[in-house]
């Protein structure tokens, strides 16, 4: 089997820029009006490198505004038992002005952004992290869930939807509070087209 790394791309609506992020590589800079691009090297690595042979590494990226660019992702790597693991990458806060980048959470396989707030978790690799969320200049602000492993969240109107293995819990942003909790859980996109 194949394994291929990927890109991650976040869009400057109002800059008119395009930023490409990719493991091991510069950062790409797109002037969406000219089509042009400049390479800016940037630090994405969050710590300790894999020590098993890295098969691919995928990286995902979220426009944050002022500059700043969230990037996280995964690395896939041979394991004797199960063939093929993920392991998280972390996410890395770069401000695209200076092209300086800090650590947002070394643990972070996946991120979403949404209310003022960054949400980042494991993305179903070990270990669990639960939820943690960030202000978009960094800075932690709450942590659910502990040790749970979380599979994917989506914010939509000020509410973060937490898919977990056990369920499908809706979060109010601002109060912290879990409004609902769906067992078994039901797949995300079913839960916010009925909200």
């Amino acid at each position: 089997m194949r394994y291929a790394d990927g890109a991650g791309l976040a869009v400057d609506p109002g800059g008119g820029r395009a930023y490409v992020f990719a493991a091991g590589a510069p950062a790409a800079e797109i002037n969406l009006a000219t089509m042009r691009a400049s390479y800016h090297p940037v630090e994405l690595e969050t710590g300790a490198q894999p020590k098993k042979r890295v098969l691919a590494r995928v990286r995902r990226a979220l426009w944050l505004g002022g500059h700043q660019v969230v990037v996280f992702g995964r690395n896939f790597v041979a394991d004797d038992r199960a063939g093929v693991a993920s392991v998280a990458a972390g996410a890395r806060l770069v401000d695209t002005a200076s092209w300086s980048s800090c650590v947002v959470d070394a643990n972070a396989g996946g991120a979403t952004f949404g209310a003022g707030r960054l949400l980042a978790y494991a993305a179903g690799v070990r270990p669990a992290i639960g939820l943690r969320a960030y202000r978009a200049q960094g800075g932690k602000i709450f942590h659910l869930f502990n040790s749970e492993q979380v599979l994917d969240v989506h914010v939509a109107g000020g509410r973060a939807y937490v898919q977990t293995a056990s369920a499908l819990r809706v979060l109010d942003l601002k109060s912290r509070r879990v409004l609902k909790t769906i067992v078994p859980p039901f797949e995300l996109v079913d839960v916010i087209d009925k909200s």
